[in-house]
């Protein structure tokens, strides 16, 4: 804490004692024994707690300029004490106003902060540590502890009350919410520091402001943010229903989720707009995040004791043998071919088996590639590969050629664009010097980028190329890699998170137990949180500890 800046403080409140209490980016907070017009030994009437008050200070901004800090010093202390005003008028429980000093930035407020019975202010995160520290140690469990529910609802309340009258806080986190005992010991929720709040009857800033105290419960409760937020929402609705506003609830909540997906997708579309582009969220999340979203459909309905081909596999080891294995097959087969390369029926139809196992089921798929002849399987895919790896191949050229590939694989049944680039894709461990690896054509990649709903995906080479190889080729520039199939692993793993945030899932990707596997219960952070900082430098990004095979990283060429 600046001592410059608490002198700073005191200086504008002489012969006055003061204890700080905290600073934060924009006030220093007092605590003074000191009324600031009362004589002594005459208390307020209205307050609770007449022996000590509040003193909020904001001090001058060097980084501004004089006047203009000047300016929005005075506007935004003014504009809060009209707040607090305001909530008082309206009997919702705030710190009751005192005094303002606008032009040097001073509000006087009651004192209404208590101390828990561990010494902490009891604002609403210390008392929930307090408690999840205490259920950790006589090993019970806060999270279905009734007071804790019925407090958590009364947040509930106690925002909706304020947004039902078009106040919008602007920065509820679980440290401006204080918790005052009424004359029976029960807490009641007390929301504090209208600093950065509005007047608004938009709906998009109500949501927002809901979406920040599910971050902030999210980051500082980690383990029972989803059941807190729960009943928060649960007492803002009843809030509305009180106030015969249920509709308007409705549409609250429902802009919320389009907020939730808007802050986990930012910036995942700067690319086409902004230079000095960052991507390596998308290396980050074809490392970490992968293998956790093929753990988590391995223990789906679906996939549950469930084997694919011949082999008998499972998911993971089928998705092992096709990013691992596969490859380097295909690659030992090219040395040996003296650059020749193909595909046996066998491997195709397993490899048909990997692609319907990952995305879309289609019942009529394998039996169609099944009905090809051996021999026919390994003349086409030869000479799809010839044509891949023709040494006339340039920048310039490398469409054309690779659209030539493609078409001839699709001469196979049951071949499509989608599979004919899945097929491509396998020559990664193979080094080209004139030619870049395709990337597999999967629905969730293209989804990624385009946002369509899945009927609308038309599978055809002009889709391919325009929608999807193009911003490919950008990441990949940028990158310096050849093999675009890290990119595509990368945002499939983002769209299948996508897919699970929306199904209500995403908690079971936190909570596998696996014996193959490390719990990745054990990870110091949500795989939320780890989403929602991809748009940060890499250095800032914590690493997810995963010890699995398929997490290895393979070389790039």
């Amino acid at each position: 804490m600046s001592s410059e800046i608490i002198a700073e403080g005191e200086k504008h409140l002489k012969n006055i004692p003061l204890e700080v209490i905290s600073q934060g980016a924009e006030a220093l907070i007092f605590r003074t024994s000191v009324h600031p017009y009362l004589p002594d030994g005459i208390s307020p009437a209205l307050f609770k707690n007449s022996s000590s008050y509040i003193i909020k200070y904001r001090p001058k901004k060097k980084y501004r300029h004089p006047i203009l800090d000047v300016q929005i010093t005075k506007s935004r202390t003014i504009s809060e004490a009209k707040f607090l005003q305001r909530l008082f008028q309206l009997n919702i429980r705030a710190p009751k106003l005192i005094s303002v000093d606008a032009a040097n930035g001073i509000i006087w407020m009651e004192d209404i902060a208590e101390k828990l019975p561990n010494e902490n202010p009891s604002s609403l995160k210390n008392w929930l540590w307090f408690l999840e520290q205490k259920s950790e140690q006589d090993g019970s469990g806060c999270s279905t502890d009734l007071v804790v529910e019925q407090l958590m609802i009364n947040v509930g309340k106690s925002v909706g009350e304020i947004h039902l009258n078009d106040i919008v806080h602007g920065d509820l986190t679980s440290s401006n919410i204080l918790l005052v005992a009424d004359d029976d010991g029960v807490w009641n929720p007390t929301l504090i520091d209208f600093g950065l709040s509005s007047v608004s009857a938009l709906v998009e800033d109500k949501a927002v402001d809901l979406y920040v105290l599910e971050r902030a419960l999210l980051s500082t409760h980690p383990v029972y943010s989803k059941l807190y937020n729960e009943w928060l929402l649960k007492g803002y609705e009843e809030i509305y229903k009180e106030g015969n506003k249920a509709k308007k609830c409705k549409e609250v909540f429902r802009r919320l989720e389009d907020v939730r997906l808007r802050g986990r997708k930012r910036n995942l579309f700067i690319y086409m707009t902004m230079e000095n582009k960052n991507y390596d969220f998308i290396l980050k999340a074809e490392q970490d995040l992968y293998p956790i979203i093929v753990r988590r459909l391995l223990i789906s309905k679906r996939h549950l004791n469930k084997t694919y081909s011949k082999d008998k596999l499972n998911l993971l080891e089928l998705d092992n043998w096709k990013n691992y294995k596969l490859p380097e097959l295909l690659y030992e087969r090219y040395k040996i071919n003296k650059g020749k390369l193909w595909l046996e029926k066998d491997e195709l139809v397993k490899l048909v088996d990997w692609k319907l196992a990952k995305g879309k089921f289609r019942p009529t798929l394998k039996k169609l590639v099944f009905s090809n002849d051996s021999q026919l399987i390994i003349k086409i895919t030869k000479e799809a590969f010839d044509i891949q790896f023709c040494e006339e191949i340039c920048q310039d050229n490398y469409e054309q050629f690779l659209k030539k590939a493609l078409e001839k694989l699709c001469e196979l049944r049951g071949i499509g664009p989608a599979t004919a680039s899945l097929i491509l894709s396998l020559t990664n461990e193979i080094e080209m010097k004139n030619s870049i690896v395709p990337p597999f054509f999967s629905d969730e990649s293209f989804l990624w980028f385009n946002g369509k709903t899945d009927s609308k995906i038309k599978y055809n080479l002009k889709e391919y190329f325009g929608l999807f190889l193009k911003p490919m080729e950008k990441i990949a520039a940028d990158l310096n890699i050849k093999d675009l199939n890290i990119i595509e692993k990368g945002i499939w793993s983002l769209k299948m998170y996508d897919i699970f945030y929306k199904n209500g899932e995403l908690e079971t990707l936190e909570t596998l137990d696996t014996s193959d596997t490390d719990d990745i219960r054990k990870m110091s952070f949500t795989i939320e949180d780890w989403m929602l900082s991809y748009s940060k430098p890499t250095s800032e990004i914590p690493e997810i500890k995963e010890n699995t095979d398929s997490n290895k990283r393979r070389k790039i060429k």
